[in-house]
């Protein structure tokens, strides 16, 4: 089984992996500084819940921290509202609703061991 069809489709792939790769481990690592940064100030000890909602914190920090600084347009994100079917619009906000049920259902029912596996199971449906 061949896989590329040159070698220079090959090199191009390895140099795109090559500049994909040290970006993310830097996103991971502001992420990872946040969440420390944030875990010292509030000293949450064995208190999954206050875990949690640190962890969530962080990455929406990152998000943010990310997005004002390389502000993406709207077509760039894939977010262009105008270009979509109207079932893919109600598609789109029921899946938005579902993920802030999602996001709220630990702490209001702690329900934390359920809900952790369908929210891993949402993101890994084949395993």
């Amino acid at each position: 089984m061949q896989l590329f069809k040159t070698a220079n489709d090959r090199n191009n792939f390895l140099k795109l992996i090559l500049k994909i790769t040290p970006t993310l481990i830097l996103i991971q690592l502001l992420r990872a500084g946040i969440m420390f940064s944030l875990w010292w100030m509030v000293a949450p000890g064995d208190n999954t819940t206050l875990f949690q909602m640190i962890n969530g914190l962080s990455i929406i920090i990152t998000t943010i921290i990310l997005l004002l600084y390389f502000k993406p347009s709207l077509n760039e994100l894939g977010l262009n509202w105008d270009d979509i079917k109207t079932r893919t619009r109600i598609i789109c906000a029921v899946g938005v609703g579902f993920l802030i049920f999602l996001v709220f259902t630990p702490y209001t029912f702690s329900w934390e061991i359920d809900v952790m596996g369908i929210i891993f199971w949402s993101y890994c449906p084949g395993i």
